[in-house]
């Protein structure tokens, strides 16, 4: 009975597809965790309120015509403090179910120039986009905005601000 002999070439390229395939598998492993812990970390501070998606607030504002939107951006880390003093009186205020969460991170570019034709009773309000924000919703219109020019937010103001809209004051 003849044996047959495996050239050493073929163990090479066996070891070598198998290297490539560990690494590949790190490589996209790797990755995965990354974006999942940007996402954790870009959304834990304002995730324990509903968020509405660009995609999703037409619909949204027709379910709800009376609402009040929380716009800020989830990637800008200098509003991180401001956000979690607001979160804690958000909660102690008990407004989580009257106030949404849209961030401005993840809009098109198009989003405020369309939000401005389609939703702003008064165009002067929305001259400048600034954020965070609270955007008051009456009738499917945008009636009011708590900061019309740059400034630094105030948690406390922000929550007068809601419960003032509420008339809980």
């Amino acid at each position: 009975m003849n044996t047959r002999k495996v050239p050493i070439r073929n163990y090479i390229i066996l070891v070598i597809v198998a290297v490539l395939t560990i690494v590949l598998l790190y490589a996209f492993v790797t990755y995965y965790e990354s974006q999942k812990e940007y996402q954790s970390r870009t959304n834990a501070r304002m995730g324990f309120l509903s968020q509405v998606k660009e995609s999703e607030l037409s619909n949204y504002i027709l379910d709800n015509p009376d609402t009040i939107i929380y716009v800020s951006n989830s990637t800008d880390s200098k509003y991180e403090s401001f956000e979690q003093e607001l979160k804690k009186l958000i909660i102690s205020e008990n407004l989580i179910k009257d106030v949404v969460y849209m961030d401005t991170y993840q809009v098109s570019k198009d989003f405020f120039k369309n939000l401005k034709t389609k939703m702003f009773v008064n165009v002067n309000l929305a001259s400048d986009f600034i954020y965070p924000n609270i955007y008051i919703v009456r009738d499917g219109i945008i009636t009011s905005i708590l900061y019309t020019k740059e400034q630094e937010p105030d948690p406390n103001e922000v929550i007068n601000y809601v419960k003032g809209e509420l008339n809980l004051e």
